[in-house]
């Protein structure tokens, strides 16, 4: 397959995914492949793509194999994207962490901590910023 082919079939997986709701990680998963296996095939730098695990793919997905390859418009990655499960858990503890150590040690030194803490994921992130601005006004 062409480089170009191998993107078109990244954007619709990925975008057939995000449709789902699901996690590259989710979908490696029911594909039976490592996560990393995915993540190449998203980005279109998987050259050794073979049509049974495109069809693999394509089941896990719901979609015909014939989806997965038609040409796709890039995936727009600005678009408001609503709160995962995980992100709304995530908040709800940081929440309750914040206003515990606020009690225990004061505003001031709260920050101090905050800011010692960085999520690994890039969504964890953006959840643990939201949560602080809204507790620690």
């Amino acid at each position: 397959m062409n480089q170009e082919t191998l993107l078109h079939i990244g954007r619709n997986i990925k975008r057939r995914r995000r449709e789902l709701q699901l996690s590259q990680v989710h979908l490696a998963y029911r594909v039976g492949l490592s996560a990393g296996w995915m993540k190449q095939t998203e980005l279109g730098k998987n050259k050794h793509l073979k049509i049974e695990q495109l069809k693999l793919i394509g089941d896990a997905l719901d979609v015909d194999t014939t989806y997965l390859t038609q040409a796709a418009p890039p995936i727009n990655n600005t678009r408001k994207r609503k709160d995962t499960l995980m992100e709304k858990v995530f908040k709800k503890m940081a929440r309750e962490r914040l206003l515990k150590s606020m009690q225990k040690h004061g505003r001031k030194k709260t920050r101090e901590l905050a800011a010692l803490y960085k999520p690994q994921s890039k969504n964890l992130q953006d959840a643990w910023n939201q949560v602080l601005k809204e507790t620690l006004r």
